[in-house]
């Protein structure tokens, strides 16, 4: 390791930089231990960089089609999870990236100390690690987060993970966020999600949440997907008069025109299969 060493002391951050991502592509089965001391650096640039090498370079090598995926060994993960304490916020984001690797559950505690951290990004990586992990700690503390967290990329993020944590909990915990998000490409994600959970309890609330969207862009998104909806589960009629509305009247012509088609469709089925929507 006097390799290791001369690079970690020495007096030049971007050749210390350059001897960990060297390290990253020699030897998959030892990058993550060797690069470690190089996670405390003195130099910012340094950690950033290494750490950002470990955390995203393996894909990088999986879309070339090369094998080189750093292994995280079991001697690895106690350091790792101790650098979730560090002082540099670009650490503790891929360092929660690097975690959500591995399945074991003693990473838990730190990711969801992460899905706390004063750092967004690192919130972010923390809810997308904790993906597919068990335990009611764990969906609670996403949907706290779905519904809470101040940074609307952070509460993004917690969607995907609450559908896939806690599915028995998501589709209340999506619904808040349509009826309460205050950022409008959350809302959207909302209404496809809720779409893939439950279509038929989904309509009745895009129906009611379409009253009120003042974005015409997710009006129409929500018109789209109540037709989406459809061919997953029977037919809502009673959001016909809204749509109506929406056709004759909406100020945006996009929606009118959006309204429109769907309307047009439920006639076609209508004609096709009489007593559709029934």
């Amino acid at each position: 390791m006097n390799l290791d060493l001369e690079a970690l002391q020495n007096p030049s951050p971007y050749a210390a930089q350059n001897a960990a991502l060297m390290f990253i592509d020699a030897d998959r089965d030892t990058a993550v231990a060797r690069c470690l001391p190089f996670l405390s650096h003195p130099d910012a640039v340094v950690r950033k960089v290494v750490a950002g090498a470990l955390a995203y370079r393996p894909y990088d090598h999986l879309m070339l089609g090369q094998d080189k995926l750093p292994l995280i060994a079991p001697g690895d993960v106690d350091p790792l999870i101790a650098l979730m304490q560090s002082t540099d916020a670009s650490v503790r984001s891929c360092v929660a990236v690097m975690l959500g690797d591995v399945r074991d559950a003693c990473v838990i505690p730190a990711l969801l100390s992460g899905l706390r951290d004063s750092c967004a990004y690192v919130r972010s990586n923390a809810a997308e690690a904790l993906t597919r992990r068990e335990g009611a700690e764990v969906g609670d503390a996403l949907i706290h987060a779905l519904k809470h967290d101040p940074v609307a990329e952070v509460r993004r993020a917690t969607l995907f993970a609450v559908q896939m944590t806690n599915p028995c909990q998501a589709f209340e915990a999506v619904a808040h966020m349509l009826g309460n998000d205050s950022d409008s490409k959350n809302r959207s994600y909302a209404v496809s999600t809720l779409g893939e959970l439950d279509p038929a309890r989904a309509s009745t609330l895009v129906a009611q949440a379409l009253r009120t969207e003042a974005d015409w862009i997710e009006r129409g998104h929500m018109i789209i997907q109540l037709y989406h909806m459809s061919k997953k589960a029977p037919w809502d009629a009673s959001v016909e008069p809204l749509l109506q509305e929406l056709r004759d009247n909406d100020p945006n012509e996009f929606v009118r025109k959006d309204a429109g088609n769907v309307l047009t469709w439920v006639e076609w089925r209508r004609s096709k299969k009489p007593g559709f929507g029934d």
